[in-house]
């Protein structure tokens, strides 16, 4: 009886050391799903804190301020994690039948240049530098999405983040989240761009 004991103690002793370890190998900041609203659409992201709106930091091209009905710029920074939510909402009818463009057409290139002047301004406000890009295709509640990996220095620290970018509707949103490449919070950005969901 004692030898039994002794065994389901240890065993008991072991799976909570094992739990443990396995808990510290994930990281440690804890996400809640938050609501944001974009002019003609909304997401859902699991975030750190609470994502504010602040003064859009993206110069939009002459075609979209054309036809823009809308847009909208959010950030937070916690726990190392630098994260920026851009929206832009335009006519996407009114083009489409001005340009003669076809619906895939247009959505390709509003979605590229919004892609890339999100990104620049964004890892330019955190003062980015040697950027390195990989680009992927990928999906957001059944859009086509494009999903970009980058690697990066700031303030001398070696730095990786992630960009999301798809259209939906007349909206498109551009989403990037950076942190310190050596954090334990760093894997937190794959839990926060898995979380984005569009709800509207």
């Amino acid at each position: 009886m004692i030898l039994k004991l002794k065994k389901s103690w240890l065993f008991l002793c072991t799976a909570c050391i094992m739990a443990m370890f396995l808990a510290g190998c994930g990281h440690a900041v804890n996400l809640t799903e938050k609501r944001i609203d974009g002019i003609d659409s909304q997401i859902t992201i699991a975030l750190p804190g609470n994502a504010h709106e602040l003064p859009l930091p993206v110069t939009l091209d002459p075609l979209t301020q054309r036809y823009l009905k809308g847009q909208r710029f959010y950030g937070e920074i916690n726990q190392g994690l630098h994260i920026g939510i851009f929206t832009v909402s335009i006519d996407s009818g009114q083009m489409y039948s001005d340009l003669h463009l076809t619906n895939g057409q247009a959505l390709g290139n509003t979605l590229s240049e919004n892609i890339e002047r999100a990104s620049q301004a964004i890892l330019s406000s955190i003062d980015a530098e040697n950027v390195s890009a990989m680009q992927e295709a990928a999906s957001v509640s059944g859009e086509h999405a494009v999903k970009q990996t980058y690697t990066f220095t700031a303030d001398d620290k070696r730095m990786k983040a992630q960009l999301l970018g798809f259209s939906h509707g007349n909206a498109t949103w551009v989403i990037l989240v950076a942190c310190d490449a050596d954090s334990k919070n760093a894997p937190a950005i794959d839990d926060i761009m898995k979380s984005v969901t569009i709800t509207k």
